[in-house]
């Protein structure tokens, strides 16, 4: 569903007179995993894609992220997911750009605490706005991302199948600048 609907917003900055500089951020839960000799750890989320003017790059390292390791699922630490999406967006040499963050989840933050809420403090104190969308998500998740979206001062959006996610990219491609966090 992402690798579809992700293009709508790409495009409408590929057609912006403003260069929006976009990094990739992917989140799930700490995993240690064994492939034969090789031994990986997934700390809980990564900066796949520091910021870049290269929208065809986060669209490649999209399509092949599930090559390069499996993607844990069910468990979502988002507290990590907002946090490293926060380091993605601290470049000295952009520290008057406007920061946003869009956070696309099930929202259902693990383990279940708070943390989130925390992250998403902290993000606003720094002048980082927080969309949130909630793909195919339960009530509880929700209503948690309502929450963030409003500590981070931003909108909140449901997508409840791929081309509702497709309109929600398309609107958020004309509010502002992002940093996406899947």
């Amino acid at each position: 569903g992402l690798m579809r609907a992700l293009p709508v917003v790409l495009d409408a900055f590929r057609e912006s007179e403003i260069r929006e500089e976009v990094s990739l951020v992917t989140f799930g839960s700490a995993r240690q995993w064994n492939d034969g000799d090789l031994s990986t750890y997934y700390s809980g989320a990564s900066i796949d894609v520091p910021g870049t003017l290269d929208y065809d790059k986060i669209e490649d390292e999209l399509r092949h992220m599930w090559d390069q390791r499996p993607m844990v699922s069910g468990q979502t630490w988002i507290d990590y997911g907002i946090e490293s999406a926060i380091d993605a967006l601290s470049n000295p040499d952009r520290e008057f750009a406007h920061k946003t963050i869009i956070l696309l989840t099930d929202g259902e933050q693990y383990p279940r605490n708070w943390k989130h809420y925390a992250a998403a403090r902290i993000a606003a104190d720094e002048g980082i706005t927080i969309h949130t969308i909630c793909y195919a998500a339960s009530g509880r998740g929700q209503k948690q991302m309502q929450d963030v979206a409003k500590i981070g001062g931003g909108k909140y959006f449901f997508a409840g199948n791929q081309e509702e996610l497709k309109e929600v990219f398309a609107e958020i491609g004309q509010i502002s600048p992002i940093t996406i966090a899947q």
